[in-house]
């Protein structure tokens, strides 16, 4: 981790890593590197599970078809590996903006700060699927549950700060 002028961000290596991985990946053994090495970027990556949802089922005991759907995961969690920006270390005084979405399949959040110039700097992603069970509430439930999972994921962020 490289950290300075209160930005921290993953070594430049560790992107070049991934990038390695060919866009079809050959067996369960591949995808669970290939996704071990996703989750160290995690934080630093928007809208990561609306990938990696396609590519989870692959590392069941009978695994579908690897298809084009799987391969276009891969490919853009590589392209937002190449992209990751810095991520804002909060400071004490400034405001934290938590803002949260979710779909059929997946929910997001990403913790902002506002600085004294109204300027917003992105400190963190997390993102996740729905549990089966999830999968049926209504929509308005799982925006809900969105935001229940923000607040949890950055509770040492939130903690002591309005928001």
């Amino acid at each position: 981790m490289e950290i300075s002028d209160g930005r921290y961000q993953p070594q430049p290596h560790v992107a070049q890593e991934l990038l390695k991985f060919p866009d079809e990946l050959s067996s369960q053994k591949t995808i669970q590197q290939f996704l071990g090495l996703v989750n160290d970027m995690a934080d630093f990556l928007p809208k990561l599970s609306h990938h990696t949802v396609w590519l989870f089922p692959m590392l069941k005991k009978n695994p579908p078809q690897w298809t084009s759907r799987q391969i276009e995961a891969v490919k853009a969690i590589k392209s937002l590996a190449e992209k990751m920006p810095p991520l804002k270390i909060p400071a004490s005084s400034e405001k934290r903006i938590l803002q949260t979405d979710a779909s059929d399949e997946c929910w997001g959040t990403v913790l902002l700060v506002q600085d004294n110039n109204n300027k917003r700097h992105v400190c963190g992603y997390k993102s996740g699927t729905f549990k089966a069970s999830e999968k049926h509430y209504h929509s308005t439930f799982k925006k809900i549950l969105a935001v229940k999972r923000g607040i949890e994921m950055f509770q040492f962020h939130l903690i002591g700060h309005d928001f």
